[in-house]
């Protein structure tokens, strides 16, 4: 499995803040549960990529479903 590079992260970044432009999704939420360290740190950087975009979605990244379920609560 090939990981993405920190270019690719932005380009998603790039594509989740045009596609909400206008308010779409705005309050959404969007978590992403990571099984393996790599995964994580991969994941916590993306955040931190698109918490600089002015994007109306609340992100979180988590290591267990059942956080994760707790989080969308």
């Amino acid at each position: 499995m090939q990981m993405l590079s920190i270019s690719d992260l932005k380009e998603v970044a790039q594509t989740v803040y045009e596609s909400c432009k206008g308010g779409a999704r705005s309050g959404g939420k969007t978590i992403f549960v990571a099984h393996d360290d790599a995964e994580y740190k991969l994941l916590c950087v993306y955040l931190a990529i698109i918490k600089a975009a002015p994007v109306p979605l609340e992100y979180h990244v988590c290591r267990f479903m059942t956080d994760a379920r707790d989080w969308l609560k």
